[in-house]
C-alpha cells in the first residue's frame, strides 16, 4: 500500500472508524507477493473476525449504492480533471452534490409538505406536483394552447412526449379525421 493510503487509512481509524480493505482477491490462492505484515496482516486478521466479515459483508447496503447512484442514475462514470488534487476536488464536489440530493429528497419540510398545508389551510384536497402539471396542461389544452407552445411550458424535450401525454386530450377523434378526409378526397377527385 503506498504511503499516503497508509496515512489515510491511519487517519480514518484515529476517529474510530475501522477500515476494511481486503488486501486479496477471491480469486488468488494465497498473499499477493510483497503484501504482508503491517496493514495487510491487520486487514486479513479483521476480515477474518466475524464482526469484520459481517461489517464486510454490508459494503454493499451501504457504500456500494452511492457508487452504483454516481456511476449509473447521474451518469458521472470518469473524472473530467487530471492530477490528484484535481480530481480530489471533482470527488468531493460529486458527493457534496450527492448528500444535497439526499437532503432535497428527504427534507422534512419538503415542496410537497408545504403544498398540502396550503391546500388543507384552503380546505382543498390536496394533490400533488404531478397532479398539478397535467391539471396546467389540461386547462392549457381546453383553452386552446398551441401543442408546441405547451411542450415548451411544460419543458419537454420533445414534442412527442406531450403528444403521448396529452394527445387524448386535442380536439378532435379518428372518426372526425377519417370524414375530413374523406370530405377532402371527394372534392379533390370531383374539381
Amino acid at each position: 500500500m503506498p504511503a499516503t493510503g497508509t496515512s489515510n487509512r491511519c487517519s480514518v481509524r484515529s476517529t474510530g472508524i475501522q477500515v476494511l480493505i481486503p488486501p486479496d482477491a477471491k480469486s488468488r490462492k494465497g498473499t499477493r507477493p510483497g503484501w504482508d505484515g503491517g496493514l495487510y496482516a491487520f486487514m486479513r486478521r479483521a476480515l477474518a473476525t466475524d464482526r469484520g466479515g459481517e461489517l464486510y459483508g454490508r459494503r454493499q447496503a451501504i457504500i456500494e449504492p452511492v457508487f452504483a447512484n454516481t456511476k449509473f442514475n447521474r451518469g458521472i462514470d470518469r473524472f473530467r480533471r487530471r492530477g490528484r488534487a484535481a480530481v480530489r476536488t471533482e470527488w468531493r464536489t460529486i458527493m457534496a452534490t450527492h448528500n444535497l440530493l439526499k437532503l432535497h429528497r428527504h427534507s422534512p419540510i419538503s415542496v410537497v409538505d408545504r403544498a398540502h398545508r396550503i391546500w388543507r389551510a384552503a380546505r382543498l384536497t390536496p394533490i400533488g406536483p404531478h397532479e398539478c402539471r397535467h391539471t396546467f396542461a389540461t386547462m392549457a389544452i381546453a383553452a386552446g394552447v398551441n401543442i408546441k407552445a405547451l411542450q415548451t411550458f411544460m419543458g419537454h424535450a420533445s414534442i412527442t412526449i406531450t403528444l403521448d401525454r396529452y394527445g387524448h386530450l386535442l380536439p378532435g377523434s379518428e372518426a372526425q379525421a377519417a370524414s375530413l378526409l374523406d370530405a377532402y378526397l371527394t372534392d379533390r377527385s370531383a374539381g
